[in-house]
């Protein structure tokens, strides 16, 4: 009789629609390099506010966002475009992420087909332009 009502018990409280844990799992191990990233960013974002004494809301204002916006920022689990990344990085006052510069001599070596330039720069032997 315990064991009955243990299992209506259960049953109550237990959902009848599956959870999508297995594929909220797999959506996590596919987007890992740019989550890892996202919260990368998130941290160093709490870590300014919190030194600099300004809130969420502040930060939201300042850049010109909702504060719900900067609320899913700082959960980690955005998608942020480089613009919104210099935006807050002029906001903060803060480098959130480095990209390396190319050398100026590899850059002047890089070969673009011509078809792919509009301009009129000089052609070389094979038909390509020189950047």
């Amino acid at each position: 009789m315990a064991t009955d009502s243990i299992y209506e018990k259960m049953a109550k409280i237990t959902s009848s629609e599956p959870s999508g844990w297995l594929e909220d799992a797999r959506w996590r191990m596919e987007n890992r390099a740019w989550l890892r990233r996202s919260q990368s960013i998130a941290l160093k974002i709490l870590m300014t506010l919190r030194e600099k004494k300004m809130s969420q809301k502040e930060l939201a204002e300042i850049v010109g966002v909702s504060p719900q916006q900067v609320s899913k920022i700082v959960k980690g689990r955005e998608n942020l475009t480089f613009e919104t990344i210099a935006m807050l990085e002029k906001a903060l006052g803060i480098v959130l992420m480095k990209i390396p510069r190319c050398k100026a001599a590899m850059v002047a070596d890089i070969v673009i087909p011509a078809s792919s330039v509009s301009d009129t720069r000089s052609e070389n032997d094979s038909g390509r332009r020189q950047v």
